[in-house]
């Protein structure tokens, strides 16, 4: 399972993976995901955006000529395309690792649809964009709600893990002593 294809692996290209689970319909986890022959699972919240970069760039809330700008940046900085086939999964869906499960917790805020990953038996919590790092320790975009996100600090400070994982600065975190927060 790859789980939010970021620029390194776009650069790298297409890793084998039997699975792509995207976290959330940013560009910084989008990259090249038409060129992943692995299906896309989202969540059902934001399968549009991403099987349409229309839908994708109607989100952003831009005005017309600012949003065609940030299309040509998407696509030429980030390799962001549709992805037609993508398969939307809700808060709860496992998937089966081999003697392992992912499950996905939907931990709105950071945008409507941010989910995570709860990897068992190991305890590893993926929080993807939810690591309070100096990008926020709140950022978002126009569907983002400061509530939902509030909610979902608590949400994860009641799942019981080894280690926090997440997307951006702070990588993986080894225990609940150390937080999330850091």
């Amino acid at each position: 399972m790859l789980v939010d294809p970021s620029l390194a692996v776009g650069e790298r290209g297409a890793p084998s993976a039997d699975a792509v689970v995207v976290s959330h319909a940013h560009e910084d986890h989008l990259v090249a995901i038409d060129q992943l022959p692995a299906p896309v699972h989202v969540h059902e919240a934001d399968v549009a955006a991403v099987r349409s970069f229309e839908v994708l760039l109607a989100g952003s809330g831009l005005p017309e000529e600012a949003a065609r700008e940030f299309g040509r940046s998407l696509a030429s900085d980030f390799h962001v395309r549709s992805r037609p086939d993508a398969l939307a999964v809700a808060d709860g869906h496992r998937f089966e690792l081999g003697g392992r499960t992912a499950t996905v917790v939907h931990l709105p805020g950071h945008t409507a649809e941010h989910c995570s990953l709860l990897v068992e038996p190991d305890g590893f919590f993926y929080v993807a964009d939810i690591d309070l790092s100096s990008l926020g320790p709140f950022h978002g975009d126009v569907g983002s709600s400061l509530a939902d996100f509030e909610r979902s600090l608590e949400g994860c400070g009641a799942v019981e893990a080894r280690w926090y994982g997440t997307f951006h600065h702070k990588g993986v975190i080894d225990g609940r002593g150390s937080s999330v927060a850091g």
